[in-house]
């Protein structure tokens, strides 16, 4: 039998986070047993549902890597084959049409409250014929549940879960207004869709067995289920926005590549095979009865480590191409100084743990981009880290530069060796540290106290800009 997988999102916001593993895991899963996993958009919330959330969807999905097999399914275009399945339980009896009116619905449920049970409806209209009065009032429609017995769903990950049916009511199938309910589309669609393995959050649960009651009144057979725990944030609370970035969008936001992503999802849950894992690798080893059945923390410490091996791991040029939008959208002159973000990526990526970072720490190679004009005078705008250094080290810093500018011919053609052989004479000379004068260089040239190796800044930067740069601190720091 031909596995079959869905991921059945609503199109009513973001893609969550724990939405995103859900959709990652059906995908893994389907690949790893040579099956199928089909995308169905359940926009029957006309209110919440919107156009621009499912082109969300389909974008979130493309950018995870995440594929479907044949044309997603669209769940509002369905209504007329719910309405048909629900004719179908009313001529089999499994149905029934109920008139009650929304204040004698209210008055069972207080009643109910007031004898201490569930606020429940109490199936009036189960058995009663409908009269002459009622034939021009309007009736929802509800299943017959059983009355006796348990139902038992064999969970993948949670094992058997029972449920006495006693804990189920009568349902509503069809609305009044004539809508289907959301477990009714649901049966419906998976049926058609030929889906045989559910994979959702394990909020699910309690929806599983009342879908049960449906297939069995249909006879329809069960499809296999497995429900995934949920997604903790750092407190033990179910993961939302106080938590932080917990959508697809906001994790793209943050700078964080796909693969990543994926790599972090896949391990919320599930902890077989290494540590990092490209996607092939994940598909020949995932098998959705080895998720575990207890709750995944959210760690984005976790999630930046994995991030910045990606980073590292992936081509000068691809990342260039990733964050050249990022560059712009900031104002840097991409077509003067790209050349110059290519050259020293290879160095950037070491130290970057996400495209955020990676922009940030590029920005520094456009000539202009902190350079600004102040009473006739050249300034540069530092970090307020290096702002400290130079104020706390400015005899030091202007020794320094001085001496280093004068010995143009030691870095004029960028060799780490020569460098350090410069910077030992300086010390030597001025008896000033090793550490000082790196960092005096470095601040001069890059306006941080954090860069790649003077030598890879000076080479990607060029002699003329170097020296602009090294002599306008240097007056910078005697005038502090």
């Amino acid at each position: 039998m031909t596995i079959i997988t869905r991921f059945a999102p609503s199109p009513t916001g973001s893609m969550h986070l724990g939405n995103a593993r859900t959709a990652l895991f059906n995908y893994l899963y389907a690949k790893h047993v040579g099956g199928k996993m089909l995308l169905r958009i359940e926009d029957t919330d006309k209110e919440r549902s919107t156009e621009e959330s499912i082109n969300s969807i389909y974008n979130d999905l493309a950018w995870l890597g995440i594929t479907w097999d044949s044309e997603p399914v669209i769940q509002s275009e369905r209504v007329e084959r719910h309405k048909e399945v629900v004719s179908t339980l009313l001529e089999t009896g499994k149905a029934y049409k109920c008139y009650c009116t929304p204040e004698e619905l209210k008055e069972m449920r207080e009643t109910a409250v007031r004898n201490k049970l569930p606020p429940r409806y109490n199936r009036l209209w189960r058995d009663k014929v409908a009269g002459p009065e009622e034939e021009n009032k309007s009736y929802c429609v509800r299943i017959k549940a059983p009355d006796e017995g348990s139902y038992i769903i064999h969970d993948s990950i949670k094992g058997d879960v029972e449920i006495n049916c006693s804990e189920l009511d009568d349902m509503i199938l069809l609305r009044s207004d004539g809508s289907p309910v959301y477990q009714l589309a649901v049966v419906v669609d998976d049926h058609d869709m030929g889906v045989n393995y559910i994979i959702r959050g394990d909020d699910h649960l309690t929806n599983s067995f009342r879908q049960k009651m449906i297939y069995d009144a249909l006879g329809w057979e069960t499809p296999k289920y497995a429900h995934l725990p949920m997604i903790m944030g750092a407190d033990g609370k179910k993961l939302s926005k106080r938590h932080g970035s917990c959508s697809v969008e906001d994790i793209k936001n943050d700078g964080i590549l796909s693969e990543a992503i994926c790599n972090y999802m896949l391990r919320l849950g599930f902890s077989e095979g290494e540590e990092i894992l490209d996607r092939e690798d994940a598909i020949k080893i995932f098998d959705i009865s080895k998720v575990s059945s207890s709750p995944a923390r959210f760690d984005s410490k976790k999630l930046e480590n994995i991030n910045g091996v990606y980073i590292r791991k992936t081509s000068d040029k691809d990342l260039l191409d990733l964050i050249k939008p990022k560059l712009i959208e900031k104002n840097f002159n991409f077509s003067e100084y790209g050349n110059r973000v290519k050259k020293l990526m290879s160095s950037l990526k070491e130290r970057s743990s996400n495209l955020n970072h990676l922009v940030e720490s590029s920005l520094f190679l456009d000539d202009e981009y902190f350079l600004y004009i102040e009473n006739d005078s050249y300034m540069y705008r530092f970090t307020p880290e290096a702002l400290k250094f130079i104020e706390k080290n400015k005899n030091d810093m202007e020794a320094s530069l001085s001496s280093f500018l004068d010995s143009e011919s030691y870095w004029e053609t960028p060799d780490p060796d020569t460098i350090k052989e410069c910077m030992e004479d300086i010390s030597e000379e001025f008896e000033i540290k090793m550490r000082i004068i790196g960092q005096s260089i470095r601040v001069a040239l890059t306006f941080s106290t954090m860069s790649p190796p003077i030598s890879d800044v000076i080479a990607a930067l060029g002699y003329s800009s170097s020296e602009k740069r090294l002599s306008i601190v240097h007056c910078i720091a005697a005038e502090v």
